[in-house]
């Protein structure tokens, strides 16, 4: 594993462990998922943001109930039926027999950290259903104490998953020791982490046994200060054979460590290791356990949490979306109806020739030549927006407006804005960089966190590569199915915005009843062509499906998209990307140049990465 892992490692620098995505859903056509539970620390318990200031809150959109409660709306919007029978431990924990989409969530945990009443008020009913608080999240814990390392007995399998678990998926009793330890062991990594002994009593949890059908794990940001990622990798492979002893056909997955201010050099470790390895090697000795390894990161960083480790609103949104899309349940709809852009209920707005710097351009974008409104604002240049006349988004009128886009540059000065209006003068206002969408606007639950930088949505998007698809609804309060009057943002599918309010005081030039599309930084400039634009007059519509797009799963696709620096023979190092590698020739772009370079002329770790491609990719 060693040398396997070393070779690993300079396979993938940071950057292009950021850009490593999935595509391949959990189940290729079965989407059961019967008992789940989902195990992890505190991050997945839910925490509590009581101490956070309220600047860090609106940095990070406010409080949450957890990814957990934000994962399970993800469920109900696409038809799964909750079978959760509330939180008696005689109740929960029986066997579920899959039918259809029924499932049930079982753990032996019943509560938000600290039973914390706020963020209990925070997790409403929706759709008529109510949340059931039932997991595997212990606050502070380890995956090193997850998979039994350090129990009363100090002996490997006697710890806290195989306490749990039911025998061979027999409601007969634990496995293992049926009194859990109620602290760590002399192990000198754990003894004085954080200056205590951090696990808490068992007693406070309720002594259950369970087989899961689904496991989601999120671990190993506790253990990276104290454990390599090679160890902390271990330590998550012995909780998927403990699961494994009672349901040998459950279905993992598991995600990469989140980005904090923890130790960075273990995580980048940790991560790739779990991307990259093959599930079928006798490292986790799965045998035919359906599992996938899923970068969580995707669209999201440290901005999202309230102390920079536990989620906000904003982050569990985010979270939780790449939770749905590893288990193939498909993205939220918030209980709207899913249509097409190109659907009659839309009308397509005709864009004119010229409008200030706008103007109508034929060309090809990804081999897609056709007529866009481009446009291209420089430097300190008073390019004038274009306004989409007729369209309001507000309570009186739940319109929907749909923007297919590109930008057309990588700059970070590059920056389109689209200034929402509704029929109170009312504005919210999306700002599109490259690679990073914000909002600004106020209210109780999504606020800003300074005028200049606003609401940070999404990030790492790399909007520049291709047309994007921008959905936009505004959706009134509704009790009954538990949604919150604002905005709601779709990007390629995936809800980035939910319930967003607008800002009087961001009013632009009294922009009523219409919205403005234009550049945003005075100093900067605005390159983006936009293919389409069209809107729905009548009612608030979720977009079909999600279109995410560019997600590699492994090393040797992540080469193909991220940029890398390769060194030749004679030390001469260049940065670039891998175009193609064809017959010993390795393709390279640099500076805008596509170079071929003899692979046996690049240096030995060099090749040993395009060995790496060429075998992943037959």
């Amino acid at each position: 594993m060693k040398a396997n892992f070393n070779s690993l490692r300079t396979q993938l620098s940071v950057f292009a462990l950021a850009n490593i995505l999935f595509s391949v859903p959990l189940y290729a056509s079965d989407t059961d998922l019967g008992n789940i539970t989902f195990v992890g620390d505190s991050i997945t318990n839910g925490g509590s943001a009581k101490g956070a200031t309220a600047s860090n809150q609106a940095r990070c959109g406010g409080t949450a109930a957890s990814w957990r409660y934000a994962l399970w709306k993800h469920l109900l919007d696409n038809g799964y039926n909750d079978k959760t029978q509330g939180n008696s431990s005689d109740k929960v924990n029986q066997p579920l027999a899959l039918k259809g989409k029924d499932f049930q969530m079982v753990g032996t945990v019943n509560r938000f950290a600290n039973n914390d009443a706020e963020l209990n008020a925070l997790a409403t009913e929706y759709l008529g259903k109510a949340f059931h608080n039932i997991h595997e999240g212990h606050d502070g814990w380890r995956a090193a104490g997850h998979a039994g390392k350090f129990a009363r007995t100090n002996k490997p399998g006697s710890g806290y998953v195989g306490n749990w678990i039911s025998n061979n998926g027999k409601n007969g009793g634990p496995r293992y020791d049926s009194k859990p330890s109620t602290g760590w062991s002399d192990n000198e990594k754990d003894q004085n982490y954080w200056g205590k002994q951090i696990l808490a009593p068992v007693s406070k949890f309720t002594p259950n046994t369970y087989s899961p059908d689904t496991v989601v794990i999120l671990l190993g940001v506790n253990d990276i200060d104290a454990y390599t990622g090679e160890e902390v990798y271990q330590n998550v492979g012995e909780i998927v054979r403990l699961y494994q002893i009672s349901n040998p056909k459950a279905k993992f997955a598991i995600s990469t460590i989140l980005d904090s201010n923890r130790n960075r050099k273990n995580v980048t470790d940790y991560n790739t290791l779990l991307l990259d390895t093959p599930k079928d090697s006798s490292d986790w000795r799965y045998g035919k356990t359906n599992i996938i390894t899923f970068n969580g990161n995707l669209g999201y960083n440290q901005n999202m949490c309230y102390d920079n480790l536990h989620l906000g609103a904003q982050g569990a949104l985010i979270f939780s979306s790449n939770v749905a899309r590893a288990l193939g349940v498909g993205q939220r709809s918030v209980g709207q109806e899913r249509r097409d852009a190109s659907h009659q209920n839309f009308t397509q707005v005709k864009l004119p020739a010229t409008q200030g710097a706008w103007k109508s351009i034929s060309k090809s974008i990804n081999g897609n030549k056709k007529t866009y409104f481009e446009l291209k604002s420089e430097k300190n240049s008073s390019a004038s927006a274009f306004k989409i006349p007729g369209i309001k988004l507000d309570a009186s009128s739940n319109n929907t407006v749909n923007i297919v886009f590109q930008m057309d540059d990588d700059s970070n000065k590059n920056t389109f804005s689209i200034n929402l209006a509704n029929g109170n003068d009312k504005n919210g206002q999306l700002d599109i960089y490259p690679n990073e969408i914000r909002w600004k606007g106020t209210n109780a639950t999504y606020t800003q966190g300074s005028p200049e930088t606003g609401l940070v949505l999404y990030t790492g998007v790399l909007l520049n590569k291709e047309m994007n698809n921008l959905r936009v609804a505004w959706i009134q309060k509704d009790q009954t199915l538990g949604l919150n009057e604002g905005y709601y943002v779709w990007l390629n599918g995936v809800l980035i915005g939910e319930a967003l309010q607008g800002d009087s005081s961001n009013n632009i030039a009294n922009n009523k009843n219409g919205i403005l599309l234009g550049g945003l930084i005075p100093d900067g400039e605005t390159m983006v062509s936009i293919e389409s634009i069209s809107y729905c007059s009548t009612q608030s519509l979720a977009p079909i499906g999600e279109t995410i797009r560019e997600f590699p799963n492994n090393i040797a696709q992540a080469i193909k998209i991220t940029p890398r620096i390769w060194t030749n023979a004679k030390g001469k190092k260049i940065v670039g990307k891998l175009i193609s590698l064809n017959n010993g020739t390795a393709t390279i772009s640099t500076e805008g140049k596509n170079i071929k370079i003899p692979i046996n002329g690049l240096s030995k770790e060099d090749q040993q990465v395009l060995q790496s491609y060429s075998s992943k990719s037959k």
